[in-house]
Formats: C-alpha cells, sequence, structure tokens
C-alpha cells in the first residue's frame, strides 16, 4: 500500500514557478505519484508542461518524463512528447529535455538503442549484402531449400515446355542453404546521441562494430547515472529506496 501522501505546494524549478503535486510512496520506496506542472499563455493558447520522475507503471524503477499539453481556446489541441515547443515556450527547460525517459537504471534500452541506431545494420543484424543462413525458429537447426544448383528457387523453373523433343536441359536440383540477404540501413548517428544522451559523441566513436560500442556504452553509465541523479535532485525530485548510483 502507499503510504501517506507529501503536501502539495507551489515551487519553481529552474526559476519557473509551478506546482509540485502531492507524492505517493509504495512500500517499497518507489514514487506513485511525483509531479511538477507548469503553464504559460499567449494570447488564446496555453502550454502546460508536466514532468514526472515516478514508478507510476510498476515496472521496477522511477523514470523521467517532460511532456506537454497546448490549449487553444480553452481547447485540448496537441500534446505528448511537445519537446519543440517545451524549448520555445520554456528555454529554461532545455536542459531536461536530453532526460526525457531516463531511469534510475539508464536511458530506456540505452544499449540496444543506440547500437541500433547508430549502426549500419539492419533488424536481423545484417550489413547490406551480407549473408546468414536461416536457423528454425522453434528447434533452432539451420534451414535448407530445393532449389538447382545455380540457386534458381523451384517456382521459377518452367512448368512445361513445346515442341518435338524434350528440352535438352534437366534441371539439376540440390539442397542449398536458405539465408537472409542483408538490407542494411543509413547510420542514424543523431538520433543514437540523443537516446544515449551522449551530445558530444564522435561519428567514430558511434560507428564503432556493435559489441565494442555497447562496452563504451556500458563504461559510461555509472557517470551518466550519477549525472542524472544530480539533475534530478536538482529540480527538487526525490529518489525512491531503489537506487542504482
Amino acid at each position: 500500500m502507499p503510504t501517506p501522501p507529501t503536501q502539495e505546494r507551489e515551487t519553481t524549478v529552474l526559476g519557473v514557478s509551478g506546482r509540485m503535486y502531492a507524492r505517493h510512496k509504495y512500500s517499497d520506496g518507489l514514487h506513485s505519484n511525483q509531479t511538477f506542472k507548469a503553464s504559460r499563455v499567449r494570447g488564446n493558447q496555453v502550454l502546460r508542461v508536466e514532468m514526472r520522475f515516478d514508478d507510476t507503471p510498476r515496472n521496477g524503477h522511477e523514470t523521467f518524463a517532460i511532456t506537454a499539453t497546448l490549449y487553444e481556446n480553452r481547447r485540448d489541441v496537441a500534446g505528448g512528447c511537445l519537446h519543440d515547443d517545451i524549448a520555445e515556450w520554456f528555454p529554461e527547460f532545455v536542459p531536461l529535455i536530453p532526460w526525457h525517459l531516463v531511469s534510475t537504471d539508464g536511458p530506456m534500452h540505452y544499449v540496444a538503442n543506440a547500437v541500433y541506431l547508430a549502426g549500419d545494420r539492419d533488424y536481423n543484424g545484417l550489413k547490406k549484402g551480407e549473408r546468414r543462413q536461416i536457423r528454425n525458429g522453434k528447434t533452432g537447426e539451420l534451414a535448407w531449400k530445393l532449389a538447382r544448383d545455380d540457386g534458381t528457387e523451384l517456382y521459377e523453373l518452367p512448368k512445361y515446355s513445346d515442341g518435338p523433343t524434350p528440352p535438352a536441359e534437366t534441371p539439376v536440383l540440390k539442397w542449398l542453404p536458405w539465408e537472409s540477404i542483408g538490407e542494411g540501413k543509413e547510420r542514424e548517428l543523431d538520433a543514437a546521441r540523443s537516446v544515449a544522451v551522449w551530445p558530444d559523441a564522435t561519428d567514430e566513436e558511434l560507428s564503432q562494430e556493435p559489441k565494442i560500442l555497447g562496452a563504451v556504452l556500458l563504461a559510461r553509465l555509472p557517470a551518466l547515472l550519477a549525472d542524472f541523479r544530480a539533475v534530478m535532485l536538482s529540480i527538487g525530485f526525490e529518489f525512491g529506496k531503489k537506487v542504482t548510483v
């Protein structure tokens, strides 16, 4: 059961006045509601920013999120990760945007997302034109296909032939590896910098082989989490018991 909530109060975050809502805690010490909201008005528009740092989904760690809702003539016209709007209306909050969806154990799918985005391999882990024999998803055994020795598929072979005599050539069939052929992908280096919260990473650092890049990402994770902790504390959020730093 959650512990009794703290008192809701007016406060400031990075010089912006807003409201810190009542904090609740579960029995494991993690927060179920730790939210700050602030609004600004421009003519008939209002942008309401919401920051959260809690474990409301109950997935075992507290996660920071900064989102917004845009109102026009009191109607909700947009909402979600309006980070461009937040940066325009609340330039004070720009330093917080890179921490969106960072948790007490790191950015969301930290290594997997950063390595995939930075790499030139497709969703199967293959570079363009790279070949890999398929394995049966149930048995794990290598898969083979019956085809001509030149790789022609059976469905590509003629089903009949016209003429006074049979065709001179008789197809020779063989069992050949059933392969995936890589499509590859373009490197998305800026997106990799964003998901890894590594804005000063060079193209060369991000273009390393996946295993090497993964090791580099893990090596910098403790310092990244220490920075994240310092930022969360500086804007008035509390950490629960399950702290990894």
